[in-house]
């Protein structure tokens, strides 16, 4: 605990600028009807890089800026696949498991 005072020492106003910043883009984004969900899906793995990269910049003592929260869109395909594949193998999961009901439901009656 006393470490990452440390690290933070001076530093405060920026990281919580930086998450601020991070919480309007994304809570913003998904304000807006029909796109703000898929929106939302595309730049998570994105910022979620760039808050790492922040986070890890100050935890190490090094420079840290608010433009490296959009770092991870300077390789976008490294974090949007992983995001993307679990999208994708919950979204199947989620109509297994509704074909499984409506099929027990229909043999039932």
């Amino acid at each position: 605990m006393q470490q990452a005072r440390e690290s933070l020492k001076d530093k405060w106003g920026l990281a919580i600028l930086t998450f601020l910043l991070f919480m309007l883009i994304a809570g913003g984004l998904q304000v807006i009807p029909i796109i703000g969900g898929l929106g939302s899906l595309v730049i998570s793995g994105p910022f979620a890089v760039g808050l790492a990269i922040f986070t890890l910049s100050i935890s190490r003592n090094q420079e840290a800026k608010l433009e490296q929260i959009f770092e991870g869109f300077n390789n976008f395909t490294t974090p949007w696949l992983p995001i993307s594949l679990k999208w994708f193998l919950s979204s199947c999961g989620r109509f297994y498991s509704l074909f499984r009901e409506l099929s027990l439901r229909i043999r039932i009656q």
